[in-house]
């Protein structure tokens, strides 16, 4: 979804997209999600993290032009298993959705159930590289959910 829809009602403020441009790679969706997702999902404290674990955004996927690597997936995992252990007794249910690259499939969801049996301390994202796609996003997203959430 676009930045700009962020709910309404009494629902405003709760729904978070965050529209990464085509190509983005493991150090953007790292960085977008520690400095806007995260931060969110802490202070918003779920009862139970649904995980909606889709994997095409995996670099050789044909449908999803993004360019994650299998081990990206286990570390967001690995972080959202951390942040259920925080808020929600570890309460969290993953269902497997997309993924169109049978070997990427198969090695992203090796990656997640990984994370999700070790339920280890979240990895933390560390920036190798420019991450200019995250960088717009999460400038658009910002105006939108600050006056909600603390970013």
């Amino acid at each position: 979804g676009a930045a700009n829809e962020i709910g309404t009602g009494a629902g405003e403020g709760f729904t978070v997209n965050l529209p990464l441009a085509a190509g983005a790679t493991d150090g953007d969706y790292e960085h977008v999600y520690a400095s806007v997702a995260w931060p969110i999902l802490r202070s918003f404290k779920p009862d139970l993290i649904l995980l909606s674990a889709g994997f095409d955004a995996y670099m050789d996927d044909p449908l999803g032009g993004m360019r994650l690597t299998a081990p990206c997936f286990g570390r967001l995992t690995a972080s959202l298993a951390a942040i259920a252990d925080e808020c929600c007794d570890g309460r969290l249910v993953a269902v497997t959705e997309g993924g169109y690259d049978l070997k990427g499939l198969a090695d992203c969801l090796r990656e997640a159930i990984g994370a999700l049996e070790t339920r280890g301390a979240a990895v933390p994202a560390t920036r190798t590289a420019e991450t200019p796609r995250a960088d717009a996003t999460i400038k658009t997203v910002r105006p939108n959910l600050s006056k909600y959430w603390k970013l």
